[in-house]
């Protein structure tokens, strides 16, 4: 097997725009050039030069520098000059050589300069053209070999791949157990497995419910104790949402992780979840019929509304019985975005007390609400003036008077302003008919809202074959 690998260059028609009386431009359909054969590194390039609006003729001096960028960037490779050309009728003809290199599948951008033979400064055409692709054939510049190295002329048998030997390319066996198909309707379409001291393995599914790779790791302690899947899907099948998942992992060990995400770099992620197509899209969803759907060690901060079906509550352990207790409460709720200031003050001899709220107050609230409570006697206590500087006054009918005060506001700042609270809202079409939760109201399970999305996400993660 010795495949023959050719080098095509064509020449490039360019249009530059006009600079100081010089341009270069798209020559008439009937200027063609021909397939030329690689040389080196080096290539014919073709143009239509205009001077002063007209085609040039005469000898001209040129300069062209190649560039990563349409403008800016970096220079790749070496410049190169071709002067004392002849230009007969606007027509021009050079070979252009940037070195080895220059060449490697990026994107390349010519930049041209040009003046009458000999005489003045270089004319910089503008803007640099990006260049097209045949010129990129000299990253693979070498025939009968792979990037300058020999292939065998050994004909390779079925599943044979090309593998190095020191000298050259040579087919041989692979070390993956058969079958070893690229391509085929048999579930795994390609097996893979470890019997080294690994830990990993892998599945990679085709669009729909067969395997396309398959790893297991039989390795002493392995499997099914340390093993560790991923599942990739393309997501392209109809019949459930589990094979609509970009990547799956199952796990069946105890303590065992399905998927996990570690990250060791600066500010990164360990696992990113983005969804943003639909209102029912979601980046990340867990789901748990047994322990907690999510659980966070750590802080947890949420930019947007938090939505909570069921309670709101903080969990300690129980200060009487801290060893064998949890203690629950819950939060307080209500239909406004509310905020809660409170406290106390005693007043004094002539029964007044002025209480001083936080600087930022007013300027995050509104519509404030008063509450007054004596404590100790039997005393009467008015707001004798309200909010006004971050501050408001209590009178009392008699002298150091204890009161406990309560004041509430509802938010005003310019994110709520934006963001109003809405208190009711109807179901999407999608979830109409359907429940939060269907058994509070006496319905089946089946009128959940997500019940279709969990559903089968839970019957595909059950028979999900094990491929042993």
């Amino acid at each position: 097997m010795k495949p023959r690998l050719t080098t095509l260059l064509t020449a490039l028609w360019l249009v530059l725009m006009s600079v100081t009386g010089i341009a270069a431009q798209a020559p008439p359909s009937q200027y063609t050039i021909g397939t030329q054969a690689a040389l080196g590194t080096n290539f014919v390039y073709q143009g239509f030069l205009n001077n002063n609006g007209q085609p040039a003729n005469g000898s001209f001096d040129f300069e062209f520098r190649l560039y990563d960028a349409l403008s800016g960037g970096l220079q790749v490779g070496n410049t190169s000059a071709a002067a004392n050309q002849t230009v007969s009728n606007g027509l021009f003809t050079v070979m252009i050589d940037f070195g080895a290199g220059a060449f490697n599948g990026s994107a390349r951008f010519l930049q041209i300069k040009v003046r009458p033979a000999g005489s003045g400064t270089l004319v910089l055409l503008s803007p640099r053209v990006e260049l097209a692709a045949t010129p990129y054939a000299q990253f693979s510049n070498s025939t009968g070999g792979l990037q300058g190295r020999p292939v065998s002329g050994a004909a390779p048998a079925p599943n044979q791949v090309l593998q190095w030997d020191g000298a050259q390319w040579v087919p041989a066996n692979t070390t993956i157990a058969a079958p070893l198909n690229l391509r085929g309707s048999t579930d795994p379409v390609l097996s893979v497995t470890n019997t080294g001291t690994g830990m990993g393995g892998a599945f990679v599914n085709a669009d729909v419910s067969s395997a396309a790779l398959r790893g297991d790791n039989t390795a002493p302690g392995g499997y099914p104790n340390y093993g560790t899947g991923v599942l990739g899907v393309q997501g392209s099948g109809t019949d459930d949402y589990h094979w609509k998942a970009g990547v799956a992992g199952r796990s069946h060990s105890t303590n065992g992780n399905g998927v996990v995400g570690y990250s060791t770099g600066a500010d990164a992620t360990g696992v990113y979840g983005e969804a943003n197509s639909g209102a029912g899209a979601y980046g990340v969803w867990g789901v748990s019929t047994s322990g907690y759907a999510g659980f966070f060690s750590g802080n947890v901060r949420v930019e947007g509304n938090l939505s909570v079906t069921g309670m709101k509550q903080f969990v300690i352990d129980h200060p009487l019985d801290p060893a064998n207790k949890y203690l629950y409460h819950a939060a307080v709720e209500s239909p406004y975005m509310m905020n809660i200031y409170n406290g106390n003050v005693t007043t004094d001899v002539h029964g007044d007390a002025t209480v001083t709220l936080p600087d930022y107050f007013e300027a995050l609230n509104r519509d404030f609400r008063y509450q007054l409570t004596v404590i100790g006697q039997l005393a009467q206590a008015i707001v004798a003036s309200e909010i006004k500087g971050n501050q408001f006054a209590i009178k009392t009918d008699k002298p150091k008077v204890k009161v406990s005060w309560q004041v509430t506001g509802i938010r005003h700042d310019p994110y709520a302003e934006r963001h109003p609270m809405q208190v009711e809202e109807n179901k999407s079409a999608q979830e109409r008919g359907t429940y939060l939760d269907p058994s509070a109201y006496g319905q089946p399970e089946t009128l959940g809202v997500n019940y279709a999305r969990q559903g089968h996400a839970i019957v595909q993660q059950t028979k999900q074959p094990e491929g042993r």
